[in-house]
């Protein structure tokens, strides 16, 4: 339309600046100490339903082979799951970023 005004738009309040950029900075932090938690060598921990004696993990085991449609059994990996944490937190930041 030849005549419609412009709309422009308002600036953010200073409270939403500051909070944006806070909760940015907690995120990069949060990062970091996931980063720490996947490079650090901590032994691999058993699942909380793992068998605590043979007879019970040979049972265990038997159970879980009797089932054809069970998914495999794989161990829980610590590391894989920070990086995944660290990877999440840094985009989540970098969209925040965005957004400012």
């Amino acid at each position: 339309m030849a005549g419609a005004p412009e709309a422009t738009a308002a600036p953010a309040p200073a409270w939403a600046l500051a909070f944006s950029i806070g909760v940015v900075v907690l995120l990069v932090a949060a990062a970091a100490g996931w980063v720490v938690a996947a490079v650090r060598t901590a032994p691999v921990r058993e699942p909380a339903g793992a068998a605590a004696t043979p007879q019970a993990a040979t049972a265990t085991a038997a159970v879980r082979t009797a089932d054809p449609g069970s998914r495999p059994d794989r161990r829980f990996d610590p590391r894989l799951d920070a990086c995944c944490h660290a990877l999440m937190s840094l985009g989540m930041a970098g969209m925040l970023v965005a957004m400012l």
